[in-house]
């Protein structure tokens, strides 16, 4: 048995099951009580793996092993940071990579509760995404607003394909400017450049989807 593993809560399960001698086929059996064996087996692979951590399950391993809870909640804490901080790391990926596929653009501002139905089926990016040119990222702060408003306008009267109420330019990972839909200049946005959300329609279900699935649904 591996006792040294990526998750905390796999490697007090693993040292409480070693420190009294219970297998792997015993604790299942004990979980089970005579009931879905395939299903106890199932939960408990899951945790020995790594894979998924339902509390209740976790709570009921622990104290079939009699793992004292205050330990377990010590362990349980270790296991939501070491969580929060792999998601915080895959989100800080999947932002590096949508802005190094993107470039610089403007990002259509959506006014609130309008959340137009084929971005469903066409995808948040048509509707919202416009690629600018590489050289926009090389101008000073006062040409940057001149030529971004001057595409927001062009953008906004010829080829926007929904309601917008206004862009956000995103220059860099760090960096994103407000302007309204007259190409007028707001404020630098202080939240995460590629923090937008949008919605899509699915029947009578409104669904808050991140904004750089391409297809505009929703992520497993």
């Amino acid at each position: 048995m591996n006792t040294d593993t990526n998750s905390p809560i796999t490697d007090l399960i693993q040292k409480g099951m070693l420190s009294r001698g219970i297998k792997r086929r015993e604790l299942g059996l004990m979980l089970a009580e005579g009931k879905d064996t395939t299903k106890a087996y199932r939960r408990l692979d899951e945790i020995l793996r790594g894979d998924r951590f339902l509390p209740a399950v976790v709570q009921r391993v622990a104290a079939t092993l009699q793992i004292p809870a205050e330990q377990l909640a010590v362990v349980w804490e270790a296991h939501e940071k070491q969580e929060r901080e792999r998601t915080a790391e895959r989100c800080r990926r999947e932002t590096v990579e949508t802005m190094a596929r993107r470039g610089p653009h403007l990002w259509g501002r959506l006014p609130e509760k309008y959340h137009p139905s084929l971005i469903t089926v066409l995808g948040a990016e048509f509707f919202l995404l416009v690629r600018l040119p590489e050289e926009f990222v090389k101008l000073s702060h006062y040409e940057m607003i001149r030529e971004v408003g001057e595409a927001v306008r062009e953008h906004y009267q010829h080829h926007r394909r929904c309601r917008l109420i206004g862009y956000d330019y995103r220059q860099s990972l760090d960096e994103a400017y407000r302007f309204d839909a007259e190409g007028e200049y707001v404020r630098r946005v202080d939240e995460n450049p590629l923090d937008s959300k949008t919605f899509v329609r699915i029947g009578k279900r409104t669904i808050e989807t991140p904004s750089d699935l391409p297809w505009g649904g929703k992520r497993e």
